[in-house]
């Protein structure tokens, strides 16, 4: 019984100051959320007045949630500090067909820094070659689509509808 004490009486000013700091805690975030409230109530009145010009609100609730999650796309590879890990990700990020528009602007600007730098392909080996591969089945498959006619071009003549137009199937 002793002991049982002993750590009582040894955990007794933990238990306090954890206590105390929990209801510190609390207090802020009581605050915290207060603030919030307010900053959601201003972005409802914004909201609103968007409504009354006349502009669609769910379709501004989406362009601004999109762009949230680009900034949050664009912070993924910057917070890469490592050029081997920076290297990897954009390798495997090719490699599963991670294509945006964010995307295609860091190409277009690693594109201008190649330019810059001499020309010279600072890319990974791997990554150059799988461009080339890509360029080398890309132009196979337009010489491969100009010479075979559509499956479905019969059909087409025969509801008669639309244009013919040749595409590009990868």
């Amino acid at each position: 019984m002793a002991k049982s004490n002993d750590l009582a009486a040894r955990a007794e000013p933990f238990l306090q100051r954890i206590e105390s700091l929990d209801a510190d805690r609390q207090t802020e975030h009581a605050g915290y959320m207060a603030r919030c409230r307010t900053i959601a109530s201003d972005i409802k009145q914004v909201f609103q007045q968007a409504k009354a010009e006349g502009i669609a609100v769910r379709a501004l609730r989406g362009v601004v949630k999109r762009r949230k999650l680009e900034r949050k796309i664009a912070a993924i590879p910057a917070a890469l500090d490592d050029v081997d890990d920076a290297a990897q990700y954009d390798a495997l990020a090719e490699a599963f067909g991670v294509d945006t528009p964010m995307g295609q602007h860091a190409a277009k600007e690693a594109d201008a820094r190649r330019r810059k730098a001499g020309g010279e392909d600072v890319r990974p080996r791997s990554l150059r070659q799988r461009e080339r591969d890509r360029n080398k089945s890309a132009a196979g498959a337009e010489e491969k689509a100009g010479s075979e006619p559509r499956a479905d071009e019969a059909n087409l003549e025969r509801v008669g509808r639309g244009e013919v137009v040749d595409t590009l199937v990868n």
